[in-house]
């Protein structure tokens, strides 16, 4: 295969003329004499209009009306030229204030680093030393990752070179872990999946073999394209797929399969790849099938089945105080009587270890738990509070009184780079309550077993098992519910079905039953309950949205706040999706005007005053003054408010605390005035807004919609056509997840520590 034109020139971007997430076209002038202005486009992320770029190319094409266009493999920016581009780039990586000061007193900053020449810093104001050292490896490692890119030829952008830097911290180790471990360098370190990887891989080869001696790595000693590396790197991309899609294994024969769909050139090397210590094989006589699981997750998988073991062959932790529990005692709640699964709670709490609450919403979990707690006041125990996120444990702190954390927060994660871990050694509390159960995964779920001390703490798992299985891997909850030997309390009834309309639609939807009546014409209206806190609205997706859109704006002239009426939605994209629902809302929410302050990430625009959820965990942020808070953490699904933005800084307000952040966290913030029923599972709203338009019938079921309607704490509005609703209550989510979890729990104890023990060191999880 010959090697195809490879195209270089720099220039500057014009404006934007596309943008799809990571996708984007540019018009760019070219810094030739003709300064010839072309379209350039790829994933080539945002870039700043007065800042010079270096492009690699390798596909040009010439359209008679839009004139030539270029596919971009990679662009970076030039060394600046000039106080301006020298001042602007000083932006990018130091604060406005450290930037403005350098070039201040040295127009010259950056040549002047880069030669080591001397650098008075008494000259420039508020740097000190230590500030210094800070400042000159930043604008050295940037300057570095501009050389390497250039080595490279531009075959590894930018972003990906960063990333290896921060692992490797040096061009030569890099250069080195390339050939040696070419896919775990892009797949693993830079974060790309294992198509792109191989993709730029075999393209990279290509390129560096025309070169001969002059190519500055070369991969592995055999052909990438037929190597034993790249079979295996297809083999942990697809269990990682595997396990991201919630299974904890696969079987062999479907893994084989797609390894020869996926890469048929290394088909020959599925069995030699397979036979490492880093996989787990076993066999189920149920289907006659053999599996196989990365040895990480296997492990991970044995310890919790043999903690939960030894919990349940323990003695009963009966210290003297909890031998006085008497659950006759408890009888009568705050004006009523509890229920006596309620009441056998207490007494299978006090002659077990670890035991498991399980019941919809409106059965009076809550209320269980609380009384659970009281008791346990009344006794001096401890009580620890978690959930697996910063919504549940909020609710938490709401039904009990008592500060509750996130499981990461509990178990002090901390992050440095890309290498997290739990602080925490032990959990010696006398009494531990996981809540949303559903929602935690294997990993999670290990972390929280291996710091159990069994001697002292009781357990306590709080679940709904008709709420969505966990977003990672596994099903614990519904796992553990199927097992004979742990302990279970199920809460069945509902209280107040009858006269409480929220309460009977979501408990109708859960069960998969009809509700609505099927008769009902456009705009009519439905309600449930004495108090009509369930109010549908029979609309089609003609006017669904503008329907959505005079209620939303209707509740907020009530005086309602941007966090009582959040809107649910299945779907993230499309018409009724959450991008969609999020642009309008933002107007009638928080609108704005040109003179307001503003910053933009990813062709969204965010103001003072505007709602956001955060969507992964930050680790270590900034105090309001811009210090960094060490071992602290802002949750996935935390909420809050834009308080004050300065040019590409803001500040955000969580649960009553302020956080400075920088404009690329904006990566990890999405505006919440909609979000999908997924991402409101754990949380408690007062008066939301489903919608379930027509288009959305395929993602739509009984469960989905059930964790939407039981979100709803006062009023519940709900968008839609009667005929789609009655429709998919009929349709129930998908628990089935293949996991050694399930059939660990049934082994005997000697044989998991046999199994545990056969794992190396080195697989298990720190």
């Amino acid at each position: 295969m010959s090697v195809q034109e490879e195209y270089k020139f720099s220039g500057r971007p014009v404006y934007q003329t596309f943008h799809n997430q990571d996708y984007y076209i540019y018009k760019f002038e070219i810094a030739n004499k003709e300064k010839e202005v072309v379209s350039i486009k790829g994933n080539i992320g945002q870039l700043e209009r007065n800042r010079t770029y270096i492009v690699h190319a390798d596909q040009k094409q010439v359209h008679p009306k839009f004139g030539a266009s270029y596919s971009v493999k990679a662009i970076y920016m030039d060394k600046p030229h000039g106080a301006d581009e020298t001042r602007a780039f000083l932006q990018e990586i130091l604060s406005d204030r450290q930037a403005n000061n350098l070039c201040d007193a040295y127009p010259d900053i950056i040549d002047r680093i880069l030669q080591n020449k001397n650098v008075n810093l008494s000259k420039i104001k508020g740097v000190g030393k230590k500030t210094w050292e800070k400042i000159e490896k930043k604008i050295k490692e940037n300057f570095i990752f501009f050389d390497i890119v250039n080595e490279l030829d531009g075959m590894f952008d930018f972003k990906m070179i960063k990333k290896l830097f921060d692992q490797y911290h040096s061009k030569e180790m890099i250069f080195q872990k390339l050939s040696e471990d070419p896919y775990r360098c892009l797949c693993e370190i830079s974060r790309i999946g294992f198509k792109r990887a191989d993709e730029l891989l075999l393209k990279a080869e290509e390129y560096f073999s025309s070169k001969g001696k002059k190519a500055p790595i070369k991969f592995y000693e055999e052909d990438l394209r037929y190597s034993e590396g790249r079979c295996k790197a297809c083999i942990d991309y697809l269990l990682q797929k595997n396990e991201d899609d919630g299974s904890s294994r696969m079987k062999i024969s479907s893994l084989k399969k797609s390894v020869a769909e996926l890469i048929p050139e290394c088909a020959d090397y599925f069995q030699v790849s397979i036979e490492d210590d880093r996989m787990f094989f076993c066999y189920t006589d149920k289907d006659q099938e053999h599996y196989i699981t990365r040895t990480r997750m296997a492990y991970m998988e044995a310890y919790i089945a043999k903690k939960i073991h030894i919990y349940l062959e323990s003695r009963p932790i009966l210290s003297r105080r909890w031998k006085e529990i008497d659950p006759e005692d408890y009888k009568v709640g705050d004006g009523f009587m509890r229920s006596k699964k309620q009441l056998s709670l207490l007494k299978t709490l006090k002659n077990n270890n670890i035991i498991i609450l399980n019941g919809p919403a409106g059965t009076g979990k809550s209320a269980t738990i609380t009384e659970v707690i009281e008791v346990a006041k009344d006794l001096k125990l401890s009580v620890e509070l978690m959930a697996p996120t910063g919504k549940a444990a909020k609710v938490q702190e709401e039904y009990t009184g008592l500060p509750a954390s996130t499981i990461h927060r509990g178990l002090c994660y901390t992050k440095t780079g890309e290498v997290g871990k739990f602080e925490r050694e032990f959990i010696d509390s006398d009494l531990l309550i996981i809540d949303e159960m559903s929602m935690t995964d294997i990993y999670l779920t290990y972390h929280i077993m291996k710091r159990l001390d069994v001697r002292k703490c009781k357990v306590i798992i709080v679940g709904d098992d008709a709420q969505l299985p966990s977003v990672g891997t596994g099903n614990i909850l519904h796992d553990l519910l199927k097992s004979k030997d742990i302990p279970k309390i199920t809460l069945d009834t509902v209280y107040r079905y009858d006269d409480n309309g929220i309460m009977k639609a979501a408990t109708d939807m859960r069960k998969g039953k009809e509700f609505l009546p099927s008769d009902l014409q456009e705009n009519d209206v439905f309600t449930l309950g004495d108090d009509n806190n369930y109010v549908f609205c029979q609309t089609s997706d003609d006017v669904l949205l503008a329907k959505t859109l005079c209620l939303y704006k209707a509740l907020l002239e009530q005086g309602r706040d941007p966090e009582d009426i959040q809107v649910l939605t299945a779907y993230n994209g499309g018409k009724f999706g959450v991008d969609t629902l999020n642009r309008y809302f933002q107007w009638y929410a928080n609108p704005w005007d040109e003179n307001d302050d503003v910053i933009k990430y990813d062709n969204w625009y965010y103001h003072v005053g505007d709602f956001v959820m955060n969507i992964k965990n930050i680790y270590n942020p900034c105090d309001e003054d811009g210090h960094i808070l060490i071992n602290e953490m802002i949750a996935n699904g935390d909420s809050g408010y834009i308080t004050r933005i300065e040019k590409k800084d803001f500040w955000i307000d969580f649960n009553g605390r302020t956080y400075k952040m920088n404009q690329g966290a904006l990566e990890n913030m999405k505006l919440s005035y909609a979000i999908t029923y997924h991402k409101s599972q754990g949380s408690s709203i007062q008066t939301p807004i489903i919608i379930t338009p027509a288009s959305h019938q395929y993602m739509l079921n009984s469960n989905l919609m059930y964790v939407g309607a039981s979100r709803a704490k006062k009023k519940l509005y709900h968008i839609g056509a009667a005929e789609v609703v009655n429709r998919c209550v009929h349709k129930h989510s998908n628990w089935t997840r293949s996991t050694n979890f399930k059939y660990m729990f049934n082994c005997e104890e000697e044989f998991l520590e046999q199994l545990l023990n056969k794992f190396t060191l080195n697989e298990k999880v720190a």
